[in-house]
């Protein structure tokens, strides 16, 4: 339906799709509110939006096209380096309200000559890729454990992803899943481009720096819009280096300052991918007969091929075991958890716990920890005995029988080495131990067993003593 010629509309600012004699669509984003009484629609059929007689009228057709670009920084918003998701979002709110395309082109420019980016979040992995001025000949950073070195790839399937980490200093920390630490990549001889620990030193090699790459020197070309960023690190006693890569045959060079030439590029694309450092702390209920000194609470098994430093509102716990009891001891809040190590993590709300890689912390002392891991690698099961997982069961949560199957990675099991059909949670913080012949001289000792029942003669287990939880040993 078109307008009628001497008709008087009112029209308000909204969308509209006009066809003109069978033509491809023209859009109208916004109309000015004006009685259209002397209007004529495009006769020619070529969807060009042109008005054949608009002398009592006061309006702009906006092509579909152009409205297109409502979506021009879809393809790379959300990256590490690109615009920030507020500085797109004004530009769609402006495009949107815009009334010509004039003003969209403006809001667009707005976007263009924005120097807020998107930088690399604490607790996310990434790959990153390298991409040279032709902007098809690109490779993937990779670690190799057979060589110890960072080395490139053409397949993205094969890229290493590295969790991140946001120090104090405003650099990062980027750990991959062997353990890796992330320096500075360069031609050298033993410039590897990892390190087995965080470099705790004043200049520390492992501290990394990621800025928006921008033109000057080597680098020539429109950047605006673009998300590539470059990485610096310490390269020797001189300062820092920039990654760099040499096209012919994609491999490391060295370099202080970065490059984008026909032969060399320090264009780096970091995307974000998942990775299993943020387990799910799951429901302890109130009445949970397994979990001693846990109800109300939220727990997970946790494991890393890293060691991690656990976040405020979580505790981590290694297992020891006194008769049918796991006995959760506790890691100290100051200390990370090392590497390859089965923990507990208990926290006080539902979510996720957000395992950073760990820096300066001091590696926590673990000793006699009944906990084996999947760190790194989901575990297959099949044929392990004695192992028992961390699940809500009949009796509540506990450790249950593992049954086989696949164990994702990441995670943590109790391994025992005899069988059990269940094993209870004991929480460590208020409980002590004492041999029985202490117990027994004590004489009017009050004891109670964890079901409230009074107890004249324990044996090796968990009791109330006078008020108080114990082991009798």
């Amino acid at each position: 339906l078109l307008p009628q010629l001497g008709v008087a509309l009112e029209l308000c600012s909204r969308e509209l799709e006009v066809i003109y004699n069978g033509s491809v669509p023209c859009q109208v984003h916004a109309l000015k509110t004006k009685g259209l009484t002397n209007w004529g629609y495009n006769s020619l059929g070529d969807g060009t939006g042109a008005r054949k007689n608009d002398s009592g009228c006061n309006f702009e057709f906006v092509e579909a096209a152009k409205l297109s670009d409502l979506t021009f920084f879809d393809a790379e918003s959300g990256k590490v380096g690109y615009y920030t998701d507020a500085v797109i979002a004004t530009y769609k709110e402006a495009a949107a309200a815009a009334m010509t395309a004039a003003e969209i082109a403006a809001a667009k420019a707005v976007v263009l000559a924005s120097t807020e980016r998107k930088m690399p979040e604490s607790g996310k992995a990434y790959t990153f890729k390298n991409v040279q001025k032709d902007g098809t000949t690109v490779c993937w950073f990779k670690y190799n454990p057979s060589t110890g070195l960072i080395e490139t790839t053409r397949t993205e399937a094969d890229a290493s992803p590295f969790v991140c980490r946001l120090l104090k200093n405003g650099k990062y920390v980027f750990v991959c899943n062997d353990g890796k630490y992330m320096t500075w990549r360069g031609g050298d001889a033993g410039n590897t481009g990892v390190r087995d620990a965080y470099d705790a030193t004043a200049a520390a090699y492992t501290d990394v720096t990621i800025r928006k790459m921008t033109t000057g020197n080597n680098i020539t070309g429109d950047l605006t819009n673009t998300c590539y960023v470059n990485i610096y690190a310490r390269r020797n006693n001189d300062g820092d280096g920039c990654v760099i890569v040499k096209k012919s045959d994609l491999s490391f060079d060295k370099s202080n300052a970065p490059y984008y030439t026909d032969a060399y590029s320090s264009a780096i694309v970091m995307e974000e991918v998942a990775y299993a450092n943020a387990p799910k702390l799951n429901s302890v209920g109130e009445g949970e007969l397994l979990s001693e000194g846990l109800h109300n609470t939220y727990m997970a098994a946790f494991s890393a091929p890293f060691p991690t430093v656990v976040p405020e509102g979580v505790t981590a716990y290694y297992v020891t075991k006194e008769g049918e009891y796991a006995v959760l001891n506790t890691i100290a809040e100051d200390a990370s958890i090392p590497a390859n190590t089965g923990v507990i993590l208990v926290g006080e709300e539902d979510g996720n716990a957000v395992m950073l890689p760990a820096a300066a912390e001091s590696a926590a002392e673990v000793s006699g920890n009944l906990l084996d891991h999947s760190a790194g690698a989901a575990k297959n099961m099949q044929g392990v005995d004695n192992a028992y997982l961390l699940t809500s069961g009949a009796q509540g949560v506990g450790f249950y029988p593992c049954s086989g199957g696949t164990l994702a990675a990441n995670e943590s099991y109790l391994q025992l080495t005899e069988t059990m059909q269940t094993v209870r949670i004991l929480l460590d913080d208020d409980t002590t131990g004492i041999e029985n012949s202490e117990l027994k001289a004590q004489g009017s000792a009050l004891i109670y067993d964890l079901l409230g029942r009074r107890v004249k003669n324990p044996t090796k287990g968990i009791y109330i003593v006078n008020g108080k939880k114990v082991i009798v040993k």
